[in-house]
C-alpha cells in the first residue's frame, strides 16, 4: 500500500497556540525572536573565540523550549521547532561565510540579563558615545589629524557655534533602549 503525500492531503487549519496564521503578504524577519522578560537577546555568529567571549561577558546559550523560532523549512512540520541545532542550543546557518571545514557558520542565540546588558550599553556610551558628542560640541572634531596640522589651525576652522544637529544633542533623562 503506498504512503500517501502529506503535501496533498486535504484538511482545514485552525489557529491554536502551536499554529498562529501569517499571510503571505505579511513580511518575516528569518532571525525575529518573541523577547523574553528581564533579558535582552543576541544572535552570535559562531566564529572561533566569538562565543566564549560571549560567555565571559555573561551571556547564556538560549535552549530550544525557552523559546519559539520561525522556521523556515520548506514544507517543514510546523509542530517542530524552527531551529537546526542537533543539541540544546538554538541555532541556524548564517548563510555566508564557512569554517575552515567547509560548513556554513552557525548563528547561535544568546541571552543576557537586561540589567546587565544595559549597564553595559550605559558604560559604552560614557566612554564611547559622549566623547565623540563632546568633541562636536566644542567644535573639536578632527583636531589634530591632519598632516602637519599645527596646534593653532582648530582655532582657524569654520565651525558654527550653538547650531549642533538634533541627532548629536542628548536627550533629556533618556536612557539607551538599542535592539
Amino acid at each position: 500500500m503506498a504512503k500517501s503525500n502529506v503535501s496533498n492531503e486535504q484538511g482545514t487549519l485552525e489557529e491554536s497556540p502551536s499554529f498562529k496564521r501569517i499571510p503571505m503578504t505579511s513580511p518575516t524577519r528569518k532571525l525575529e525572536v518573541p523577547e523574553m522578560p528581564g533579558f535582552k537577546m543576541y544572535w552570535f555568529r559562531g566564529e572561533p573565540g566569538r562565543l566564549q567571549r560571549a560567555l565571559r561577558a555573561g551571556y547564556e546559550f538560549v535552549k530550544p523550549e525557552e523559546v519559539d523560532v520561525f522556521s523556515h523549512d520548506l514544507a517543514g512540520n510546523l509542530d517542530l521547532p524552527g531551529h537546526a541545532d542537533m543539541g540544546d542550543r538554538v541555532s541556524v546557518a548564517a548563510q555566508d561565510g564557512a569554517d575552515d571545514n567547509g560548513q556554513f557558520l552557525r548563528l547561535y542565540l544568546m541571552k543576557i540579563k537586561l540589567e546587565w546588558w544595559t549597564k553595559d550599553q550605559e558604560q559604552y556610551e560614557a566612554e564611547k558615545i559622549d566623547p565623540i558628542v563632546k568633541s562636536l560640541n566644542a567644535g573639536n572634531i578632527g583636531v589634530g589629524e591632519a598632516p602637519g596640522e599645527m596646534p593653532g589651525d582648530a582655532d582657524q576652522r569654520y565651525q558654527k557655534k550653538h547650531s549642533i544637529p538634533e541627532m548629536f544633542k542628548r536627550k533629556p533623562d533618556s536612557k539607551i533602549v538599542r535592539t
